[in-house]
């Protein structure tokens, strides 16, 4: 039985974007260089997507009426969207999932910034 693109949760691919971006550049951090930024453009517009497609299937799983562009919303300025959908939706559950898409996006600076504190000391 093949799994169908569709019934995988998009969260998974953030989370391994996330982990892929993380040891690309600490790899490059450790060899004393830093990534390309057009590379770095390219991965936050990765994460936007993933989000954008998240939110989206689960707006759509939600049987919810949205307008007409929310999509393109959601892939621009989903730091602001996102957030008031999910208290709207699921109160402190939204919230705490909007905390740990945080959480995981932030992960690559700190683990830069300990690696650049390991190589200076």
């Amino acid at each position: 039985m093949a799994l169908s693109i569709q019934r995988i949760n998009p969260l998974y691919f953030l989370i391994a974007a996330v982990a892929i971006f993380t040891i690309h550049c600490g790899s490059l951090a450790l060899a004393g260089t830093v990534p390309d930024e057009n590379y770095v453009k390219l991965c936050r517009y990765a994460f936007s997507f993933i989000i954008a497609t998240w939110a989206f299937n689960k707006i759509k799983n939600d049987n919810l009426t949205i307008p007409y562009e929310l999509s393109a919303f959601l892939f621009f300025l989903w730091p602001l969207i996102l957030p008031y959908y999910l208290f709207k939706t699921d109160r402190f559950m939204g919230i705490l999932m909007y905390l740990g898409i945080l959480v995981l996006l932030t992960i690559p600076t700190i683990l830069l910034f300990f690696i650049e504190i390991l190589i200076y000391f």
